[in-house]
């Protein structure tokens, strides 16, 4: 791993949680986070970004958005974005060059 902000122990943590959390095979794993100020950039205060590799998991939060009025707008997690993780350094970095789509990086793997 090779670390280029200081920003990313949040990352890192969380990349820990997950990995342990697969011993116990869930059947979905949600991560409810503040994501990045791109977001907020992207789609104001009062609207959360939703993204993830599993289309009935998604559509079911946003069923649950659309009942509930916590509104969601799902993000796209496209092949390219896995370009931002390469690393001359190692097996891949936790973020591209400043001012990226950092926020997408986490979310593809599948």
């Amino acid at each position: 791993m090779e670390v280029i902000s200081t920003d990313a122990e949040g990352r890192l943590i969380l990349c820990d949680a997950l990995a342990y959390s697969l011993r116990y095979q869930p059947k979905a794993i949600l991560d409810l986070a503040t994501l990045t100020g791109a977001c907020v950039i992207a789609l104001g205060d009062y609207v959360a970004g939703i993204m993830g590799n599993d289309d009935a998991l998604i559509k079911r939060v946003e069923e649950a958005s659309a009942r509930t009025g916590e509104k969601v707008w799902r993000l796209p997690l496209w092949d390219e974005y896995l370009d931002y993780l390469k690393s001359d350094a190692r097996r891949f970095q936790e973020c591209g060059n400043p001012g990226s789509r950092r926020h997408h990086r986490w979310n593809l793997f599948k």
